[in-house]
């Protein structure tokens, strides 16, 4: 995916800024994918990520005056593994003193949690394909 590994250190950069800089650190490159969230997509969006061999899901949200936030699956298209990935693999956790992502979870209040819930569901009903990893400070879907 030399596409998005040649924006990786704009990435990393970013996660540390946001996150620190072990959340950098624990970004996996082994298997990239692009999700792109937009309000509509055209037909010329569905047939362009069609032509080429990358990871990229097209998803338009609906928001509904604020009450309700709605997410369709409008195309996807996968991937084969390149030999990038292999030498991009995980590296290993360290332990710290930050509360990690499940802890975090567990303290948030109710209808964040509830938010939060309804959209794991919906990723994982993308596809029998799509898996949720839970890293130390983030919860990864992958498909």
């Amino acid at each position: 995916m030399d596409w998005l590994l040649d924006h990786r250190a704009e990435f990393e950069l970013l996660v540390m800024k946001n996150l620190g800089s072990q959340a950098a650190e624990q970004i996996d490159w082994s298997g990239p994918r692009l999700i792109c969230v937009a309000s509509d997509f055209t037909r010329y969006n569905e047939y362009a990520i069609a032509q080429i061999n990358r990871s990229i899901e097209l998803v338009r949200y609906r928001d509904y005056d604020g009450a309700y936030l709605t997410l369709d699956l409008v195309a996807s298209t996968s991937a084969t593994a390149t030999a990038a990935g292999a030498e991009d693999a995980p590296k290993p956790t360290k332990r710290s003193a930050e509360k990690t992502v499940t802890q975090l979870h567990e303290q948030a209040p109710e209808d964040l949690r509830n938010l939060y819930d309804v959209l794991e569901a919906y990723l994982l009903s993308l596809g029998d394909d799509v898996t949720k990893t839970t890293r130390q400070l983030y919860y990864a879907f992958r498909g």
